[in-house]
């Protein structure tokens, strides 16, 4: 990911637009307890959604995500700061669906935005952070956490907090 800093600006800004779509999603608290019943119960009854390539196992293993913003659609790029050091989870597409979720009280909470995982495709090839781009992800973890305003960072955002800290 930091290598893209250092492409000819023509370059840079293609590479910028090409992966618009691919968003950080860094956090440090786990789905409430009504988020986790709503996705256990999008899990289980699966049956796969018409017209896309996501079939019910798919969807047996989504994930899901409770940001307050949301963007739609998106690839996401998992990092869990839930632990004493920031971990990366893996790369998943974002079904552009909300499930509602309310608290034991009826009150709204975040959304349920449920996540297929996968790796993140752009222009017909398919991209996963590497290596040395993970191990930067978890070691930034936490400060690019601070920089979330609970919503996922645009991945051309996270490059350039990485390459400034770098």
């Amino acid at each position: 990911m930091a290598h893209i800093a250092y492409c000819p600006s023509g370059v840079e800004a293609l590479a910028a637009a090409a992966f618009a779509d691919v968003y950080l999603a860094v956090y440090d608290d786990a789905l409430s307890k009504n988020a986790k019943g709503a996705l256990g119960a999008f899990q289980k009854n699966a049956t796969g959604l018409p017209e896309s390539a996501f079939d019910a196992a798919s969807i047996k293993n989504a994930w899901g995500y409770q940001f307050g913003r949301m963007p739609e659609p998106a690839w996401l790029i998992d990092v869990s700061c839930k632990g004493e050091a920031p971990k990366y989870g893996g790369t998943a597409r974002s079904l552009g669906m909300r499930i509602a979720v309310v608290d034991d009280d009826g009150y709204p909470e975040n959304d349920l935005v449920p996540a297929l995982r996968g790796p993140i495709v752009v222009g017909g090839k398919s991209f996963r952070p590497d290596k040395d781009e993970r191990a930067l992800l978890e070691r930034h973890g936490k400060a690019l956490l601070k920089r979330s305003k609970d919503a996922p960072l645009p991945i051309a955002k996270v490059v350039a907090f990485i390459d400034k800290w770098s």
